[in-house]
Order: C-alpha cells, then structure tokens, then sequence
C-alpha cells in the first residue's frame, strides 16, 4: 500500500470517528435540552426579560446551533454552503466562549461587594479564550472533500496557540494541541495529485 493510500484511510477514519463523536455529542446536546425544557420554560421564559435571561439564551442555545450547524457537513454540500456553515459555526463558537467569562465576572461581583476592579480582572482572564479563538479564525479555509470527508476546515498552521504563545506571549515552552485536524494539509495534496 502507498503511503499516500495510508495516509488517505487514515484521514477517513478519523474523519468518521470525529463525525460520530460530533453526533454523540449533539444527542447529548437535545437530550439535556429536552430533559430541563420544562424548568427553562418555567423559571425563564415566564419571567420578565432581563441581561441575565439574555446571557442564558445565548449560553444555552448558542452551543446547540453551533453544534447542528457544524453536523450540517457530514452530507455532501456545495462549495457556498460548506464556506457558510464554516464560518457560521465559527462565529458562533468563538460568540459562545463571551458567555462563561461573562457569566463569571457577574458572579464575582455579586459574591465579591460589587467589586469592579475584581469583575473587571475575571471578565478579562475569561475573555482570553475568546480571544485566543478570534485571532487565528481569519486564516482558516473550507475545503469541500469527497465522501466521507465532506466540508472540512483547512488550517494555515503559521499563525497558531504556538506561534501566539511565542511571538505575542514570549512563552518558549509549549505544548498544546490544535482543535483541528494536522491531515487537513495532506488531504488537499493528495487530492490536487489525484
């Protein structure tokens, strides 16, 4: 077998194993939401709108959509639809990590007197993977691959956690891992070869 071949049956599985996983996790998703529908409705939707009630909502639902936008290219899509639902679930990851470090400054600063200075400091430090997120997604790409691949993202690795943490941070040692596939450079090889 090829080295080629071997690299493409390993990017297939890893591709389905990453779609089953995507599914799992948006059954799991649903299932929760259907499970505390009731208690939202109750203790959330009847109550008056307020900034906190807002700050549930897109907490709550913007995981949700994110997750089905980004099951929406396990099905063969069009080179428009593939760049849209990329850059949809993109924006509304990054929009989702707002949420928890909002969420923790107003916590802190109802347990903590009304600190700002402390509110201000945890809205900052939760802030930071938002930013962390935001920065490289200019440089991501949708590639639109053959079955079973299907819309994926594609990773210009000179601008990543590393290059941030070195250049921006001056941190030399690091490990982290990025959440997107290392392959993604092999597959558009093998398949501008083919």
């Amino acid at each position: 077998m090829s080295t080629e071949a071997a690299v493409w049956i390993e990017i297939s599985i890893e591709s389905f194993v990453t779609t089953c996983i995507g599914c799992a996790v948006s059954a799991l998703l649903v299932y929760d939401w259907l499970l505390t529908f009731d208690r939202e409705v109750r203790l959330i939707w009847r109550q008056p709108r307020t900034g906190a009630s807002l700050l549930y909502f897109c907490t709550r639902y913007m995981i949700i959509v994110e997750n089905m936008v980004d099951n929406i290219t396990i099905y063969p899509v069009s080179d428009v639809v593939c760049t849209a639902t990329m850059w949809t679930a993109e924006v509304l990851a990054c929009l989702g990590l707002i949420g928890p470090g909002l969420f923790s400054a107003l916590r802190v600063h109802a347990l903590m007197g009304e600190s700002r200075l402390l509110s201000v400091l945890v809205l900052v430090l939760g802030l930071i993977p938002f930013f962390v997120n935001v920065i490289p997604a200019y440089k991501l790409k949708a590639i639109n691959l053959s079955p079973p691949l299907g819309c994926q993202i594609e990773v210009d690795e000179s601008f990543g956690v590393h290059e941030i943490c070195t250049d921006v941070f001056n941190i030399r040692h690091f490990v982290g891992c990025d959440r997107h596939s290392g392959h993604m450079g092999q597959v558009v090889q093998i398949k501008q070869a083919c």
